[in-house]
């Protein structure tokens, strides 16, 4: 019966995901409704004292909270659009800057650089004819191939925390899935453009003093990733990189103050929610009834930990959406690094195909596309990528 209720409870959950209801409040909610209704409500406060009491719960909410903040101060700071201003008058190269410039900005945390892509592809783009179509795609293509490894997202950090993986290991690990990704996508997107060919670089500013400052701001951003893959408490960095603010960037009190407000509460909820739905459904032992119900009825235990993820990716649109439904309750099915590297991109470029994903909207809003044909082509171009991964998924498990 358990089993008939956790299947309830899932699809509730994907379903008021969908329709946009906050990821944290909804896992709080089903975890406590299922305690309901297989009678073990009692249990419900040692799930929650656990969580709260728990080293691993404060470090990645604060981790997250963490990127947050670093998002908001390279906007704030202009930090983000002096990057790539800066390259744009050292690179040469059309079709390499078409490239660099939606890298760079999946690279870079928080939500709120999605949308700068766009316009900076465009103004690259001007002159070289390209149509609207390839325009939205290049932006879209290149910025999820490095969404695929950057650790300075809130889904890398998640992931890591309920995991507990080696941050170093797991990034070596999506490095290659993300350098595949842009070779694919140089070679079906770009290439077929025929952008070899240089043009004039800004010279209102010299080429020595656009290298110094672009070398200044990128070691302050190796400054930051260096905390956080060397193991280094979150804690610890945030505290470390508000000094570096304060001293470097010359940010007065007063600045912070206000960049700090600006913090949500909502990914607080979301980690907490994540971590008391885990808590509850280990510490319930469901899983493990439900993996062996499987074997007996002949089904691969590997085909749902594979295949299951990439579905509810798909249908949620969110990759921490469906960290917290489906990888932390199967969090002891992957047994190594590169098996979770390997669902970890499965996830990422599911929810990337999918139709309801907020960056279809922003990029195809930009170029004056209709969504759903946009939705429609990445989906199209990204499935054989998706059944790769799950093939390679198959193998390894």
């Amino acid at each position: 019966m358990q089993l008939f209720f956790l299947l309830v409870i899932l699809i509730v959950i994907v379903m008021s995901v969908s329709r946009g209801i906050n990821i944290g409040l909804t896992l709080i909610i089903s975890g406590i409704m299922f305690l309901i209704l297989i009678g073990r409500v009692e249990q419900l406060p040692d799930f929650f004292m656990a969580v709260i009491f728990s080293f691993d719960t404060w470090n990645i909410i604060i981790a997250v909270n963490f990127i947050l903040l670093l998002s908001i101060i390279l906007e704030e700071k202009g930090i983000f659009k002096r990057i790539i201003y800066n390259l744009k008058g050292l690179i040469p190269y059309p079709w390499l800057l078409l490239t660099v410039i939606p890298a760079f900005v999946g690279f870079m945390p928080g939500p709120g650089v999605i949308a700068l892509a766009s316009p900076l592809v465009a103004e690259v783009a001007e002159g070289h004819q390209l149509k609207k179509k390839d325009m939205a795609l290049i932006t879209f293509w290149f910025r999820i191939a490095v969404l695929i490894f950057t650790p300075l997202s809130f889904a890398f950090f998640i992931t890591i925390g309920i995991f507990d993986v080696n941050p170093l290991k797991f990034l070596f690990s999506l490095i290659p899935f993300g350098i595949i990704f842009s070779i694919l996508g140089y070679l079906t997107i770009i290439k077929p453009l025929h952008l070899e060919k240089k043009q004039k670089l800004n010279r209102d500013v010299s080429r020595v003093e656009k290298s110094i400052e672009l070398l200044k701001d990128c070691l302050f951003l190796i400054f930051i990733m260096g905390l956080v893959l060397s193991g280094v408490a979150i804690s610890i960095s945030t505290g470390l990189v508000l000094i570096y603010e304060l001293i470097v960037i010359k940010m007065g009190l007063k600045e912070i103050k206000d960049i700090l407000r600006k913090l949500s509460l909502n990914l607080t909820l979301v980690i907490f929610g994540i971590f008391v739905f885990k808590e509850i459904i280990s510490g319930i032992g469901v899983i493990e009834k439900l993996m062996l119900t499987m074997v007996n009825a002949g089904i691969s235990q590997n085909i749902t930990v594979i295949v299951l993820p990439a579905v509810v990716a798909f249908v949620t649109g969110s990759q921490i959406a469906t960290i917290g439904i489906v990888l932390s309750v199967f969090s002891t099915s992957y047994s190594g690094v590169l098996q979770l590297a390997v669902v970890y991109t499965l996830v990422r470029l599911s929810c990337a195909a999918s139709p309801i994903n907020d960056s279809h909207a922003v990029t195809a809003g930009y170029f004056q596309l209709p969504a759903m044909d946009f939705a429609k082509r990445i989906g199209t171009l990204l499935l054989p990528a998706i059944i790769g991964l799950i093939i390679l998924g198959l193998l390894l498990f």
